[in-house]
């Protein structure tokens, strides 16, 4: 059954992600817009009507399901954008796409198209390939935008994250966010596991760390191989670890199966708390069953708060991509990405320059993107990791918000 279902959603949002990729709009992508009015503005990309950004997104490749609603989220928000009547003096964003194809080189590659040859402004990117472009765009002072999943983020001054930084040795980025969430969950021994690529060893490494120094205990650390469907002798290992808690930095179709195998070996009331790093989606609980009653961190307020803000989004989401379109944890994260690349800016003037707008943009305090994120200062919170999530779980074929719907915090190790 795990097969037929996995193999069902995977080709899904496979399909979803292709009609992301090749869906444009006249708002959107370059060459859809008739062409713009000169301006007195000499900035890279700004004429009098339009600011032009890339969109850099890991579109293909194999995480390519995960990032499939990026381009809808962005549409998304612009249209609110262009609602609210534009940019100050009235200019809209008009953006040019590029796919990074999960490859470092890549990445570097379409960063530079944008630049050299489409002339854009900024960058708004949402990929885990960002390190291949880092340096390159940092050099050239183009300001970037977006998801911070990599140290790079909080290396360099001209890259933002949405809502958060990093650190930019990943040693640094140890916190007891996890283990504090294990703690309230009752969880005493905790199983970890990850992929055997570097990324992930090390996540996994950083991860026992934490629990240790939280004062839980490590059952298990384990690795396996990246797209593994087998998790039979896993499970046993972790049968015989007497784990009662599992922290999964694995991807959740390999999450599913793990939790299938657990459910089979019949231990899966052993586990009290079950994390997992993504997933924040209304279609995965119908689609994997076996992953109830785990919980995902994220760093919005959760859609089932229904607070003003979400209702904006849904109504934008909706009026661009179709009512039935789906609201996933990507395409939130891809809406609060250009709203931040919005903000940037409306604070960098009527003739922005990059060095205004990074500089403008440091600058800002309590920014909350309407209610949707805990405030943050740019500056207070760049080169230093996210230590507040909020969290859903699946119960019953659907998600609810955990612990009130309310911040869980931990501490930087």
């Amino acid at each position: 059954m795990f097969g037929r279902r996995s193999k069902f959603f995977v080709v899904l949002l496979a399909s979803i992600a292709t009609i992301a990729v090749w869906t444009g709009s006249a708002q959107g992508r370059t060459g859809a817009a008739a062409p713009s009015a000169s301006s007195s503005c000499n900035s890279p990309g700004v004429t009098g009507d339009t600011v032009k950004v890339g969109l850099l997104v890991e579109a293909s490749g194999p995480q390519a399901a995960t990032f499939a609603d990026v381009e809808k989220g962005v549409k998304a928000r612009l249209a609110k954008l262009e609602a609210d009547g534009g940019l100050p003096g009235g200019r809209k964003v008009e953006y040019v796409f590029a796919d990074d194809a999960a490859d470092d080189s890549k990445n570097l590659t379409e960063a530079k198209r944008l630049v050299e040859e489409d002339g854009v402004f900024a960058v708004l990117e949402v990929s885990s390939h960002s390190k291949g472009s880092a340096s390159y765009l940092h050099a050239q002072g183009v300001p970037v935008v977006g998801w911070a999943i990599d140290p790079v983020w909080g290396q360099y001054d001209n890259m933002f994250g949405y809502r958060n930084s990093y650190a930019p040795d990943p040693a640094k980025n140890q916190t007891t966010q996890t283990p504090e969430v294990m703690k309230k969950l009752g969880a005493k021994k905790i199983a970890v596991l990850g992929f055997d690529n570097s990324a992930s060893t090390l996540a996994v490494n950083n991860a026992a760390a934490a629990i240790k120094k939280d004062g839980l205990k490590v059952a298990n650390k384990v690795i396996v191989p990246a797209g593994s469907t087998d998790f039979t002798a896993v499970a046993q290992k972790l049968k015989d670890s007497g784990a009662d808690g599992i922290d999964t930095l694995m991807d959740f179709t390999q999450n599913s199966a793990l939790m299938q195998a657990v459910i089979q070996a019949g231990i899966r009331n052993n586990f009290k708390a079950v994390v997992f790093p993504f997933g924040y989606d209304p279609r995965v609980p119908g689609a994997f069953p076996s992953l109830d009653g785990g919980v995902v961190g994220i760093d919005f307020k959760p859609y089932e708060l229904n607070l003003p803000a979400h209702q904006e989004f849904k109504k934008y989401y909706a009026q661009v991509n179709g009512a039935d379109a789906v609201t996933s944890q990507i395409s939130m994260v891809a809406w609060l990405s250009t709203e931040a690349l919005i903000k940037g800016l409306q604070v960098a003037g009527t003739c922005p320059t990059r060095a205004n707008y990074i500089k403008n943009l440091r600058n800002v305090k309590n920014y909350d993107a309407s209610g949707l994120i805990q405030p943050v200062s740019f500056k207070d919170t760049f080169g230093k990791p996210v230590l507040c999530l909020y969290y859903v779980q699946q119960e019953k074929g659907a998600w609810v918000p955990a612990f009130g719907g309310q911040l869980v915090c931990g501490k930087q190790i």
